[in-house]
């Protein structure tokens, strides 16, 4: 078999072969101009963004010194990002915004080492006060890389900024007044100055203080120039990406608005979903025309948003990807030909933005299609998300402490209640009998999960444990769970769980006549030694949704097995499995697996016998090296493989005594539209023949597979019928 041609494929995934980010716009280097205030020892900067055509309207504009031009681009998620060179501790980010004084602008900030990986270091809005520069602070934030990405403004999707600084130090030069006005895209005069009188470059002063203006505060849209002349004006009639008209009765194929590319359209609420999407039809006698695209959310569902919230979708497929459609509430259909960088979640991947300022409070619903070159699509579940852009959901909060009372306390900081399950209980009762939305806060000391009552209602958001506001990290310790609380939506967030010592317990039991949800966000799991076959949760009755974010876990049996989704998700000393089941992994990884002194079958991913567990399954980003004593990618001979995606991962357990009894790669079972793109495998490869496998649109593209003998090396059995390497051996590295 030959799959088509994927030469032309934007897959929107970095590879080895590809340049690093800063590449893709064309580079401007600028000398760095001297400061009295300087405190970074930076010879030159570079200046990168998304989408840089070197236009009017460049990255370079935004370090050169000068406070009459700017960078601007139009779209959610769209970038602009400096190369100081070499890695320098950072304090502090001023930027002054274009029309900083008449919008408040959107943004996160984002730091890297390597151009590659990011990490998210600030979020927030501007003041929309202020024409000169404003800061943002950074809290001892090292990196060579700082990236702003831009989420739109109070009045349109346009990021723009007039220059920027890092440390009090200019960029590209001390910024100078403007030549002409800021605020004005037709460059004629404007009736008032428009930077402020005090000085704004070097000087002891310290910076302005950044305001979070009040939602009913943004300012109201201006009229904007119409002069038909003005190329570059970032503000133009409403953008395509933002339709303003409701389709009836949407059909996802083929009738979705494209979204221009490398931008994020902004999905139109409509009246609500009046059908179901047709089942995908086989139309393409082509190679692999009759299998369905391999698509997720990256979302974590019921989630409430008060700003601008981006949502993803990964998916793949044999014959590529040609568009994602997307609709929300039976509005218009939006369609997203390529990822892009989602600048919530880090991951480049097809994806579209709420502005929760044009929704009504409350749950809003969302559909996706896959669509694939050539192929069938695949319709996502439905997602819920719960929109709150003007602060009218109730939002309730209650305070516990291991020496509060449940008797005399009222849940206040200063009478803190003694148990989780009594706050729960209290935020119901003073909710109409619902706890959504509530948040339970931790103050300082060990605490175990549970108390009476053991059951609260939460239908539509979560119901949040976290550490209160100014405790740290260190003070606040879950250590056991003495009774469940049955509720349908559990979200614990920025905790630390220790297991007691000689308790095997699970930390989240399971309400057997619920369908219960866990997220487990942004937290620190320690168990009691890598033979400790406690589960992290209950496993049977099983959770409906298990969630797992920004989290870690060592010294326990397995990690997160037979969850939803697992994002930066970090293991190390486990005894068996690390992701096994996970039917969407992403990003994550794992650095010690040691299943000495027991029986255990460990792997660093097992495929699950049940077809929810074995089909459209993604694994993305996932890197297992170190001290791996276990096999890599294994599914048995009991069960089968259908629609799986392994992108952009790393499994090598070569680095323990007696390598050759690991197998890297070992596929026992049939499998059909398995896809394994862009990979590393350092150990033995196989497909079992000898057992059950048979192949079906099987594609090995891109891969590098490497023997113990530290030769290059295909899997056994890859010249099967059904199995096709790209490129043709022996050019596959």
């Amino acid at each position: 078999m030959t799959p088509r041609d994927r030469s032309k494929q934007n897959w929107g995934i970095k590879t080895r072969k590809w340049p690093a980010l800063f590449a893709l716009a064309g580079l401007t280097t600028l000398p760095l101009g001297t400061t009295s205030a300087a405190t970074l020892d930076i010879e030159s900067v570079r200046a990168s963004a998304s989408g840089d055509k070197r236009g009017p309207r460049p990255a370079s504009a935004a370090i050169d010194g000068r406070l009459d031009t700017r960078w601007s681009a139009n779209g959610v998620g769209q970038w602009i990002e400096a190369d100081l060179g070499r890695t320098h501790r950072l304090d502090r980010l001023d930027v002054a915004w274009f029309k900083g004084h008449r919008r408040s602008s959107s943004y996160e900030v984002q730091v890297s080492d390597d151009g590659r990986r990011w990490r998210r270091v600030a979020a927030g809005r501007s003041s929309g006060k202020d024409r000169g520069f404003e800061a943002i602070a950074l809290a001892n934030v090292s990196g060579r890389y700082v990236r702003i990405v831009g989420l739109g403004n109070s009045i349109n999707g346009w990021n723009s900024i007039n220059e920027l600084r890092l440390d009090g130090v200019a960029l590209g030069g001390d910024a100078v007044p403007p030549t002409q006005p800021l605020d004005d895209d037709r460059g004629a005069p404007a009736p008032r100055p428009i930077i402020d009188e005090s000085p704004i470059v070097g000087g002891d002063e310290p910076p302005a203080p950044i305001e979070e203006p009040a939602p009913t505060a943004e300012p109201e849209p201006e009229p904007e120039p119409t002069n038909a002349d003005e190329p570059v004006s970032d503000d133009p009639a409403p953008a395509v990406e933002e339709p303003t008209t409701e389709d009836p009765e949407p059909q996802p194929l083929p009738s979705g608005t494209p979204a221009p590319s490398g931008t994020i359209p902004v999905l139109v609420a409509g009246p609500g979903f009046d059908s179901a999407i047709p089942p995908a039809t086989v139309l393409s006698q082509e190679p692999g025309g009759d299998e369905t695209a391999i698509a997720r959310w990256d979302v974590v569902p019921y989630q409430e948003f008060e700003s601008t919230f981006t949502v993803g979708v990964l998916a793949f497929h044999i014959n590529g990807i040609e568009r994602v459609d997307f609709s929300l509430d039976g509005g218009p259909w939006a369609s997203v030909a390529e990822p892009t960088l989602n600048p919530r979640t880090g991951v480049n991947e097809y994806t579209v933005a709420l502005d929760p300022a044009r929704l009504s409070a409350g749950p809003v619903k969302l559909r996706a299609v896959a669509v694939p070159k050539v192929g069938l699509y695949r319709a996502l579940p439905t997602l819920t998300l719960n929109a709150d852009g003007r602060g009218e959901l109730p939002n309730l909060g209650r305070y516990v402490s291991p020496t509060g009372s449940d008797n005399n306390g009222d849940g206040s900081r200063a009478a803190p209640f003694r148990t989780v399950n009594h706050a729960a209980k209290s935020i119901a009762d003073a909710n109409n009998g619902l706890a959504d939305g509530g948040t339970i806060y931790l103050l300082p000391g060990e605490h175990v999960l549970g108390g009476s009552p053991g059951k609260v209602t939460t239908k539509n958001r979560w119901l949040t444990v976290t550490r209160a506001a100014g405790v740290a990290e260190n003070q606040v310790k879950i250590v056991g769970t003495d009774s469940r609380l049955k509720t349908r939506l559990f979200r614990v967030k920025d905790l630390t769980y220790q297991r007691r010592a000689g308790r095997s317990e699970a930390m989240f039991p399971a309400d057997r006549n619920a369908e219960d949800h866990l997220w487990i966000d942004g937290c620190e799991l320690i168990g009691n030694g890598r033979l400790d076959k406690a589960h992290w949760y209950q496993k049977s009755p099983p959770y409906e949704g298990i969630y797992v974010t920004d989290t870690s876990a060592t010294n326990s049996k397995d990690g997160f097995l037979d969850s939803d989704l697992q994002r930066n998700v970090r293991l190390g000393t486990i005894g068996s499995d690390a992701f096994s089941k996970c039917v969407l992994v992403i990003n994550s990884s794992v650095d010690r697996i040691d299943k000495s002194g027991s029986s255990y079958h460990a792997d660093v991913y097992q495929f699950g016998k049940s077809p929810d567990r074995n089909t459209n399954v993604i694994i993305y980003g996932l890197r297992a090296e170190g001290d791996i004593s276990a096999q890599g990618l294994f599914c048995g001979d009991d069960r089968k493989l259908t629609d799986v995606a392994v992108v952009n991962s790393l499994f090598d357990n070569q680095n323990r005594p007696n390598p050759d009894k690991r197998r890297v790669f070992q596929i026992s079972s049939p499998a059909r539209h398995f896809y394994v793109l862009n990979n590393d495998f350092v150990g033995i490869a196989v497909f079992r023949t000898d057992v059950q496998f048979a192949a079906k649109n099987v594609v090995l593209e891109d891969n590098r597979f490497l023997k113990t003998t530290g030769v290059l090396g295909l899997p056994s059995n890859w010249d099967e019928p059904g199995v096709t390497v790209l490129p043709v051996p022996p050019l596959f590295d």
